[in-house]
């Protein structure tokens, strides 16, 4: 018999493993930490698992200890009497499973935009077949809508949709819904889509040349959010939205919550002195709010600033956005460290790529902390010398 604790402390592991209670009633956890509730039966010579719900402490939503058991007894009482708990369910229409997984795999454990995009990134299918018993749905169907999304021109949608279609008939699956997965024989059918590249600079001379005219842009707070995201290289939503409260001033380091990163995971963002320079001269104006770090303004500290605003300092500079974005400043980075013979662990690991199993990710959000911290200060001085070159390139 398991106790609250013993639900509550359960930590995601290499693998998915389930922590049995008796009677049948077991909790899944899955890598990335889910933890749901199901419950494993025997009838008409087959083995079931029924999906009773998602685990979450009483008072937050989801499923206590308490209240998965009663749904336990509720469906071998179902069993007693010659009825399957699960036929009701089993009569799921696509769009039903899809709420399910959704509510349980993807909200909570990823960014609110991130489970928005699944929505939007599904609807085609759920207007085509959304309806329809999971388990009556074909491969023919799903192609069928994934082409109309082909014909509108819209390749990469349609290829995630299959994707996100395929996790859902996966969830299906394990829940004992269905016991196949058409979207898994769609795999190749599909147009090849173009691998999107954010623009970059990743000429010396012409990343020397950009950080100069980064000096020219007019607007105080613009300049230096500019200047700090070289330096950093974190995506632009999370510059965009970064708090005071979260600069570590006596360790020189920028502790990103897991809330605003789009892996969930906090990252940690080693401050090369000039970054701390950039912000020891920002403070003044915008740290008495105690707020954003670069705001809409130093008399709106509260609010946070546009996505587009570092685009259109960039356009007013003379670079398009076929030249260079927010977001290429990653790119930029990645390039040139990578160029300069630093590890590529490293570099992978200061851009917040998942490196290894989501548990290594999150357990290890200071790994490698001291040598990033060395290869941060070395990108800042290295960003220094181009920006003093006299040399002016030509932009393509």
């Amino acid at each position: 018999m398991l106790t609250d604790k013993q639900v509550k402390n359960a930590k995601p592991m290499d693998k998915r493993y389930e922590l049995k209670d008796g009677g049948g009633l077991v909790l899944d956890v899955t890598t990335n930490g889910v933890k749901t509730w199901r419950y494993r039966y025997y009838s008409n010579g087959k083995n079931y698992k029924l999906m009773l719900g998602a685990y979450a402490d009483q008072g937050k939503g989801g499923l206590s200890l308490k209240e998965a058991r009663d749904l336990r007894d509720e469906a071998k009482k179902k069993l007693i009497i010659g009825s399957d708990p699960a036929e009701k369910k089993r009569s799921s229409t696509f769009s039903e499973v899809f709420r399910e997984w959704h509510r349980i795999a993807i909200k909570g454990t990823f960014t609110d935009k991130y489970a928005y995009n699944v929505e939007l990134r599904i609807n085609p299918l759920i207007e085509a077949f959304g309806h329809k018993k999971i388990k009556e749905v074909t491969a023919v169907e799903i192609l069928a809508a994934l082409r109309q999304l082909e014909e509108r021109g819209t390749i990469d949608l349609a290829h995630r949709a299959r994707q996100v279609c395929d996790q859902v008939f996966r969830y299906a699956i394990g829940s004992g819904l269905t016991d196949r997965n058409p979207a898994r024989d769609l795999q190749g059918l599909l147009r090849s889509r173009k691998t999107k590249h954010y623009p970059r600079i990743t000429d010396p001379a012409q990343v020397g040349q950009l950080l100069r005219d980064i000096d020219r842009v007019s607007v105080f707070l613009r300049r230096e959010m500019l200047k700090f995201h070289a330096l950093t290289f974190v995506r632009p939503v999370e510059i965009r939205h970064a708090e005071w409260k979260e600069i570590e001033w006596d360790k020189q380091e920028w502790r990103i919550p897991a809330s605003k990163m789009k892996s969930r995971q906090a990252h940690i963002v080693p401050l090369s002195r000039q970054a701390m320079e950039i912000l020891s001269t920002v403070a003044p104006y915008t740290k008495h709010a105690n707020k954003y770090i670069f705001p809409t303004s130093p008399t709106q500290c509260d609010k946070a600033i546009s996505d587009a605003t570092e685009a259109k300092a960039l356009r007013k500079l003379g670079y398009s956005r076929e030249i260079f974005t927010p977001h290429g400043f990653r790119g930029m980075a990645s390039t040139l460290l990578h160029e300069n013979r630093w590890d590529s662990v490293l570099i992978e690991k200061q851009l917040s790529h998942t490196i290894g199993s989501s548990v290594a990710q999150a357990y290890n959000d200071a790994e490698y902390l001291d040598e990033r911290r060395t290869m941060m200060q070395w990108w800042a001085d290295y960003l220094d010398r181009l920006a003093q070159e006299n040399t002016t390139p030509q932009l393509s």
